[in-house]
Parts: structure tokens; C-alpha cells; sequence
């Protein structure tokens, strides 16, 4: 196992703030003589305390909100950086605005703020048997002059259960697969089978949780492939590919997801109770 000496760890850190990665593995590989790669400096780096950790907390958070209403992900990023003095991309700072739920409002709107009005259900009910969900949403955003996206559109077709080549007038607990798996219609409309079988069993899928499958075949509909997350663990078990066809090794991979956000969590609270500690009076 390679040793870095007290000289190369004293080299970067006088150069870290100095260069950015790519140019400080190359000047640390000429005054050494040797082949690291910039994965392996940041390593280093990272290991040593030579870098800042920066993370997102509730301050950074709150004044995105509060900045974000018009602004492109473009002009939040180099305020957000400017402020806190941080060099986070423009790609880092849309996932975290959407992790968080936080959007712009610019372009595309969120279900939650996009209301159909009857007009509108009834131009989908008359075109959905003609045209595929792309031309629908270009004509919908047309005829109505708005800006939603495909995904908005196609979710309230489903809930409608207004489906391409599919009659409307269906009775309960009919299926239907689409490109995302099978629905089923039921007394509040067209919901995930998945969902549905879960529901049957343990009763209602609380608010900001979804069904997924532990296998990641969404035509297994056994009981044991079928996992409740909520919205921070789904995006995790993505994020960090924990997600496998074996679903032992899924569900290992929420436990450790699990363990993550709790401890994420309790650092939070550490952090929170530290300046607290500062800021009381020393006892005489």
C-alpha cells in the first residue's frame, strides 16, 4: 500500500486552495515522480482534513428557498457559491433543490401546482385516442397556452384512466400495463398495482412513501418483492446503486440506507448543538 511522506502531504496542502484537482495531481506526479490519478489525490485529500467538507445545511437551504423563485439553476449556483463561498456545479445544485422539493418555477410545473380545469380534461379525453403522449402534451401546451411536461400529463391520464387505445368506461379492478408497469383501477381511480396489493395487506401507503419492487421486476407481484420507502430512502437506494435483481441484497441495501440517514441525521443535531455549547457562559 502506497505511504504518502510528510512532504507530499505538506505539498498539497500549501497547493490545495491554489489549483483545482486536475492541476494539482499533475504538479504533485512531476515533483514526486510518480502516476496518481485525480481520484487518488482527492482520496488523499479528503483523508488528511486538507479540504473543506461542505454540506448543505439549513441555512444554505433556506436561502435557496428563498432566491429561487425565476432564477435558472444557472444563476442559483453562482449565488449560492458566491454567498457561502462554496464550488459546488450547477448539476449538484438542481439534484439538491430536487431532492429537497425546492423548484424554480421556471419551465415545467410540479403536479401539486398544476390544476386541470374541466376544459382541460375534456380536450385530453378527446385527443388521448389519436395521438401518442409526446404530440398530446405539445398540443395540450398549445391549445391552452402552458408549460408542463409530458410526466404531469401522462400521470393525470393515468389517475383519469384515460389511456392510449384503452375504452374509458372500465370497471373496477381492471388492469392496464403501461411503459411503467401495471395499474389498476379501483374507487379512487387508476393507482399502481403494486400499490394496491401492498395496501390490501397493511393498509394505506402513508404520505411521501411509494412501493417498489425488491427485485426491480415490476410483474412480480409477491408479497415479499414488494418494499415500502419513502422519498429520501428511494432516492438513496438510486443514488448509491443498492438496488439489485437478488431482493435479499436490496433490502440489505435500504437497511444500510436506513443506517445512513440516521446517522446524516444525528450529525445534524450535533452540529446544531455545538454552537449552542460556544455560545454559553464558561462557569466561574
Amino acid at each position: 500500500m502506497f505511504r504518502y511522506s510528510d512532504e507530499m502531504i505538506s505539498f498539497l496542502r500549501e497547493h490545495k486552495e491554489k489549483m483545482k484537482y486536475i492541476e494539482l495531481t499533475k504538479e504533485f506526479n512531476k515533483r514526486f515522480g510518480q502516476n496518481k490519478s485525480i481520484r487518488a489525490i482527492k482520496r488523499v485529500c479528503f483523508d488528511n482534513e486538507l479540504c473543506k467538507k461542505v454540506r448543505y445545511d439549513n441555512e444554505i437551504k433556506e436561502f435557496i428557498k428563498d432566491i429561487i423563485s425565476g432564477l435558472s439553476y444557472s444563476e442559483i449556483t453562482k449565488i449560492v457559491n458566491e454567498k457561502f463561498k462554496t464550488n459546488k456545479s450547477v448539476r449538484q445544485i438542481k439534484s439538491f433543490c430536487i431532492y429537497h422539493n425546492i423548484y424554480n418555477g421556471k419551465g415545467k410545473k410540479i403536479p401539486e401546482q398544476f390544476v386541470f380545469t374541466d376544459e382541460m380534461i375534456k380536450f385530453i379525453k378527446k385527443n388521448i385516442q389519436n395521438m401518442k403522449y409526446n404530440e398530446l402534451t405539445v398540443q395540450f401546451n398549445k391549445y391552452f397556452s402552458v408549460n408542463i411536461s409530458k410526466s404531469i400529463l401522462k400521470n393525470k391520464c393515468y389517475s383519469l384512466g384515460f389511456f392510449n387505445g384503452v375504452t374509458f368506461d372500465q370497471p373496477l379492478f381492471t388492469e392496464h400495463l403501461g411503459k411503467d408497469g401495471y395499474l389498476i383501477k379501483t374507487e379512487k381511480g387508476w393507482i399502481p398495482k403494486q400499490r394496491f396489493l401492498w395496501e390490501q395487506k397493511n393498509g394505506p401507503v402513508p404520505d411521501g412513501y411509494c412501493i417498489i419492487f425488491a427485485d426491480g421486476d415490476k410483474t412480480n407481484f409477491n408479497e415479499n418483492n414488494l418494499i415500502k420507502v419513502n422519498r429520501k430512502e428511494h432516492f438513496h437506494l438510486n443514488k448509491r446503486k443498492l438496488r439489485f435483481s437478488d431482493p435479499e441484497y436490496t433490502k440489505a441495501g435500504l437497511n444500510i440506507v436506513k443506517l445512513f440517514l440516521k446517522a446524516e441525521e444525528r450529525q445534524k443535531e450535533i452540529d446544531d448543538e455545538e454552537p449552542e455549547k460556544k455560545n454559553q457562559p464558561e462557569e466561574a
